[in-house]
């Protein structure tokens, strides 16, 4: 869950900002200014003292651009917003030229989902994405009118397409020129999180900021959208937001200049769409006619998003990179893998009947999607590591299926489950894959055009006309992509995690054994030796392959403490989350862990021990170890 702002941590927040405005002699600016409008002549119009005005003053004085600059000085130079902690900033060498958007919610309405007069303890949390910075708001209350109150600062980073601008132009309209090029919406997305830290996707919105252009600061409603077929057509809430541009730009553009822009990008866009659909059309014609079988082939080039709309499948994948978060391929393998597993039928609302295929932004905020979004993701990061990498759509024992593949400079190929993990060798048979229809990574698309499209005979040489049918580079280039993502940190303290966790879980376990009428005695030696067992079986899930020297030295301290004549058994399971309710749930369904819960003997202690391992987006492979020794009698 998103850790909440303590009243200590708002203190000194506070303390902090008044240290600066006092370095600054901010106070006395603010007090000369308001002792000018108190002074006006009497005659004007009382709406020049409004907040407005004096806001409006004070940004014209240069007090609202030099507060900037005195946060800006304490704030991490970091890419990645993030509402649980101090307000960032990235470090600029111009603040001047550098155009800032504050985003203010201002709260929601509609949301019919939700029932004022029936409680619950579910959680609505905005998470925003724009660029190479993400937002994640403080959870509020669900309710049909949810009281969002919360400040966003973002970025335009205009430095990006300066270079299409002359000085002159610049000095001209002061970079408004430029901020009108820029196409990239903010993509806005609302869930809801309950108290065992379950997600669920309300509905999102991919916001035009530009209209913000016209005056340098705008009132607005939006509609969330998202689902499946008409699904998508009704509306999921309303959010009422603010926007304003800073520092305010002497010059702005007109309303007409605006829609023209707009116009012009959505023309350029539906001609690209358009062409790259008819494109498609006669590609998989002249595929279907090389052979009658290849009709009965699993050949994907579209797919439904969480908005309802219909996009090539090459749209979701990009080169992504965890910068100093994943460390490699297995990494990354194993990050992905932590993600839940939801089957998208069910992902949107009862009437949804079709897959979606969530955004990164989505899945990320999710933290939890079908295989589709697993295989997306992964193949993404590999991208990112400048593997050969491709999404796999084919059929296993169970139906269709979507798998990673790798090649190697040799053309050795790699299958990677993105649901487990697991690699496997192209002719292992542990993988389970029957059928492959076609591959495709974020510039090329192959479909199979073998004699036959079982994985076992088919030869991955994608450059031999004979054995894949291609798409031409330059129709693939006219795609446009979905927006990339950037990683957050882990945040949660994994240790605490850890020790919290380990207390509820032996409250629990003694009183499902104090309901059999057995007492409980737990050994701190006993729980603090199963770390090296845990430690061990994280690195082997990520290596994929075995630790043979942890779970050696891990037998050996087991042989160590364990007295004469007495029996060891131990009981680990990794999960996903840290809700004791759930990993309980999960354990009594295991007839190993049964057996050690209701251990009748003599001179019999426990041990547990939890490890939590984290990775970016708060992932965590939390592992648990319960265990029990007796006296053989």
């Amino acid at each position: 869950m998103f850790k909440q702002v303590s009243p200590e941590q708002i203190k000194d927040l506070r303390r902090i900002i008044d240290q600066q405005l006092r370095t600054k002699d901010v106070y006395n600016q603010i007090r000369e200014i308001l002792s000018d409008y108190l002074n006006l002549d009497p005659t004007r119009s009382d709406d020049v003292h409004s907040e407005e005005h004096v806001l409006q003053s004070l940004k014209e004085r240069g007090v609202v651009e030099e507060i900037i600059k005195s946060l800006h000085s304490h704030t991490n130079k970091t890419s990645v917003f993030n509402k649980d902690s101090t307000v960032a900033l990235n470090a600029k060498k111009d603040l001047k030229k550098n155009k800032i958007l504050h985003m203010r919610l201002l709260g929601g309405n509609a949301f019919m989902e939700y029932d004022d007069n029936v409680k619950t303890d579910e959680k609505m949390i905005c998470f925003l994405n724009y660029k190479d910075q993400r937002f994640v708001s403080q959870p509020v209350s669900c309710c049909c009118n949810p009281i969002f109150e919360e400040d966003f600062i973002i970025d335009l980073e205009i430095e990006n397409i300066r270079n299409v601008f002359t000085d002159q132009q610049e000095d001209a309209d002061d970079g408004v020129g430029a901020l009108l090029q820029i196409s990239t919406p903010i993509d806005i997305i609302i869930l809801s999180v309950d108290s065992e830290g379950r997600t669920k996707y309300i509905g999102g919105h991919r916001l035009e900021w530009r209209r913000v252009l016209k005056k340098g600061v705008i009132l607005m409603t939006i509609e969330l959208g998202g689902g499946s077929g008409i699904e998508s057509k009704v509306s999921k809430g309303i959010l009422e937001i603010r926007l304003e541009l800073l520092p305010r730009p002497n010059s702005f553009v007109t309303a007409n200049e605006i829609s023209q822009q707009l116009s012009i990008e959505r023309n350029r866009d539906l001609q690209a769409e358009r062409e790259f659909y008819m494109y498609c059309k006669q590609w998989f014609e002249e595929f279907s006619q090389i052979r009658d079988s290849h009709k009965r082939r699993i050949v994907k080039l579209y797919a439904e998003t969480e908005d309802g709309s219909s996009i090539p499948v090459v749209s979701f994948l990009m080169p992504l990179r965890a910068d100093r978060m994943i460390n490699s391929p297995s990494e990354a393998a194993r990050f992905v893998s932590l993600f839940a597993y939801e089957h998208s039928d069910s992902a949107v609302g009862a009437t949804s009947n079709k897959e979606i295929w969530w955004s990164p932004h989505a899945f990320l905020a999710k933290k939890k999607g079908d295989v589709e979004n697993h295989a997306l993701l992964l193949c993404s990061l590999f991208l990112g590591f400048s593997l050969d990498a491709y999404v796999c759509v084919g059929t296993d024992e169970k139906g269709a299926k979507i798998w990673v593949m790798t090649r190697s400079k040799d053309n050795e190929i790699t299958f990677w489950n993105s649901i487990t993990g697991q690699r496997f060798e192209h002719h292992s048979d542990k993988h389970k894959l029957l059928t492959v229809g076609c591959v495709f990574n974020h510039n090329s698309y192959y479909a199979n055009i073998q004699k036959t499209d079982n994985v076992s005979d088919c030869a991955f040489d994608l450059e031999n006309e004979t054995l894949w049918k291609s798409m031409s580079q330059m129709k693939l280039s006219l795609v446009k992509k979905l927006d990339s993502v950037t990683f957050i940190p882990p945040r949660m303290n994994s240790t605490q995690l850890e020790k919290d966790l380990e207390v509820t879980l032996k409250k629990a376990i003694g009183d499902l054994r104090k309901d059999l009428g057995l007492n409980t005695s737990w050994d701190d030696n006993l729980s603090y030796v199963l770390s090296t067992s845990l430690q061990a079986y994280e690195i082997s899930h990520v290596s994929n392959s075995s630790s043979n020297t942890l779970m050696n030295e891990f037998n050996e301290v087991i042989k160590n403490i364990i007295p004469p004549k007495h029996t060891f058994r131990a009981f680990p399971i990794q999960v996903n989350h840290t809700s004791a309710k759930r990993i309980i749930n999960t354990c009594q369904r295991h007839k190993n862990f049964k057996s050690i819960l209701e251990c009748i003997g003599d001179r019999v202690r426990f041990g547990l021990r939890v490890k939590v391992f984290t990775y970016p987006e708060d992932i965590q492979a939390v592992w648990i170890m319960i265990c029990n020794v007796y006296l053989n009698v």
